[in-house]
């Protein structure tokens, strides 16, 4: 097995706190109450990430990222200093602030003069409010941010969580959309130890008949739009085996994730913790015991959860 040194992604969870309550949320659950990592040790930390560990990705989430007071500090220093791309989770309602979208509307274009590239994924699980709503929170004012995200000049992904409740019009985004939008994220149900647990996960997960539809109907809209990018749920990953039961897992090997209180955690679908960064530092949390044990796994963590 090749060494590696860091993780390629890393995923930092800027907050806890969030204005929707999505009926899967993965993070919910996590901290009893509301936590904020620091701004100038978030930015620290993202310098140490890119000059001393080689980490070329960086994921911006939440919670919702666009409630941290410190969002404009991130992506002004940290961003406009160190990389070329960033991607940015966000369920896009804080841009309904007109105060707040002029202000985030101004850093885009800083950023984007500077030959900076904002890829914002905004999560949409159906062009219809009525099915959207069946799992996450407030569509309709979701389509609403969406609409004033075309307006900035970044680059706009569309995320949707594919079950059981909207894989029959899931791949309608894309004709809703297209080629306003050109960057569509399709993703499993997947079990964690947030809300989509035990039972919710299993009242979600589509069967592989409805699997095969969507997946055929995908196929269809890579050939009859053009260029266009489709991250696609994989045929494998179902109940029976795949995603689920797979070896190939990231956790912990190409990508961690790391919490508003700093714990550094192996995926974050799962409470499987590497360490803490006020108490180790990076490098010996990434060669702990803890994080062997993780990558020597034959099972995704997340496989408990079921």
């Amino acid at each position: 097995m090749v060494e590696i040194r860091a993780p390629f992604v890393v995923n930092i969870d800027l907050t806890n706190r969030c204005n929707l309550s999505c009926k899967y949320c993965y993070a919910a659950n996590r901290e009893a109450e509301v936590t904020d990592i620091q701004t100038d040790v978030c930015i620290a930390l993202i310098d140490e990430l890119f000059t001393e560990h080689g980490v070329f990705h960086i994921t911006i989430a939440g919670g919702e990222p666009l409630l941290y007071s410190g969002i404009f500090q991130i992506l002004n220093i940290s961003f406009g200093q160190y990389w070329e791309k960033m991607v940015l989770l966000s369920n896009g309602t804080p841009l309904l602030n007109n105060k707040f979208f002029d202000r985030f509307s101004a850093v885009c274009h800083t950023l984007d003069s500077q030959k900076k590239l904002l890829e914002m994924q905004i999560s949409l699980d159906s062009h219809l409010p009525e099915i959207h709503n069946l799992q996450r929170d407030r569509g309709d004012l979701v389509l609403t941010a969406i609409q004033r995200a075309l307006h900035l000049p970044i680059r706009l992904q569309l995320a949707c969580v594919v079950t059981k409740h909207n894989i029959h019009v899931a791949d309608k985004i894309i004709d809703a959309f297209y080629p306003r939008v050109m960057n569509f994220h399709y993703m499993n149900i997947m079990p964690s130890i947030g809300r989509s647990h035990g039972e919710i996960y299993w009242d979600l997960m589509p069967n592989n008949r409805q699997i095969d539809d969507f997946h055929r109907r995908i196929l269809e809209k890579e050939k009859r739009y053009n260029p266009i990018r489709i991250t696609k749920i994989k045929r494998d990953c179902n109940v029976e085996g795949g995603t689920i039961q797979a070896k190939g897992c990231l956790a912990g090997t190409t990508r961690i994730d790391i919490k508003p209180n700093l714990d550094v955690m192996a995926c974050c679908m799962s409470n499987e913790k590497l360490g803490n960064l006020c108490e180790q530092s990076f490098q010996d949390i990434w060669y702990s015991e803890q994080a062997e044990k993780i990558r020597a796994a034959s099972k995704p963590y997340c496989f408990t959860w079921i």
